[in-house]
């Protein structure tokens, strides 16, 4: 790695020796994430961790290794990478399992040591990867047309993913709002959604709360106390952040059936449409 990466890259700094991270007057303090807080911690055992997760790099050293992708192999006008060898790398080869809400099929693939999405923004390739070690987190991530890319570090894992953190700088980049990607889009609209609600004269009520990428609606009534998580049902296309706009999400019952439930955002006020009930947000 020195030899083939870290010497013709320039990144002096990078290692996999933790001894020689500490030595480094200005290395950084890694911190876990506990109940009472943040803690100092140490960095986990090196020697199982190094194939998947064990470079100390700085920010700016691991823009250099994004260059090396964004200019085709080469480094400083000098080719170190075969550039169809990295193209293959680039390729996706396997899908990944999961999909976005309203998609029948997976929506991404995975590559060479990169996830690759051809639909961010809509229609632009991004390619990237993030990892965390529990006390400290990294973000790569380039759209190869546009010849951008961004970097991203944290010397903790956050409770929130810095892939998403990169994708909104990424956004950002090309002139678009941050907030059009999908973990900032779901969010905002949970902040909209989330509250107290009633049915007609207040023979029930229930509040709605953001758990993650869910919502958790917790029902008050005489004969039925209960709570149900919402899973959203289809992406969020709406661009405005104010006005009318439907929300679909899904449920499932004691026996298992999915269930519809919608949110209708219409003249001002928020109403909740779930079984046979419809409240509104107070």
């Amino acid at each position: 790695m020195t030899e083939h990466v870290f010497e013709p890259l320039g990144m002096a700094r990078s290692t996999f020796d933790d001894h020689e991270f500490s030595m480094a007057d200005d290395h950084m303090t890694q911190y876990r994430q506990t109940e009472e807080g943040l803690m100092a911690s140490s960095l986990p055992t090196r020697d199982i961790g190094q194939a998947t997760g064990g470079i100390l790099a700085s920010v700016a050293e691991l823009t250099s290794y994004l260059r090396l992708h964004l200019n085709g192999g080469a480094a400083a006008g000098t080719e170190l990478l075969d550039a169809d060898t990295l193209a293959r790398a680039h390729e996706g080869h396997v899908d990944v399992p999961g999909r976005a809400p309203g998609r029948e099929a997976p929506d991404r693939e995975y590559g060479y040591g990169w996830f690759r999405d051809e639909a961010f923004l809509g229609d632009r390739t991004l390619l990237g990867h993030s990892g965390s070690i529990t006390v400290s987190s990294a973000y790569l991530g380039f759209l190869p047309e546009a010849g951008v890319g961004v970097a991203l570090a944290s010397n903790t894992s956050p409770a929130f993913p810095l892939g998403a953190v990169g994708e909104g700088v990424l956004a950002a980049a090309l002139g678009a709002d941050p907030e059009s990607v999908p973990f900032f889009r779901l969010r905002r609209r949970h902040r909209r959604l989330a509250g107290e609600y009633a049915a007609y004269e207040g023979v029930m009520s229930a509040t709605v709360e953001r758990d993650g990428a869910t919502l958790r609606v917790d029902f008050d009534h005489p004969l039925n106390d209960a709570e149900t998580v919402l899973f959203p049902a289809e992406p969020d296309r709406s661009e405005r952040r104010r006005g009318d706009a439907e929300y679909r999400y899904e449920t499932v019952d004691a026996a298992g059936r999915r269930e519809p439930v919608t949110f209708r955002v219409a003249d001002g006020g928020v109403s909740l449409l779930i079984d046979r009930w419809r409240l509104r947000k107070q």
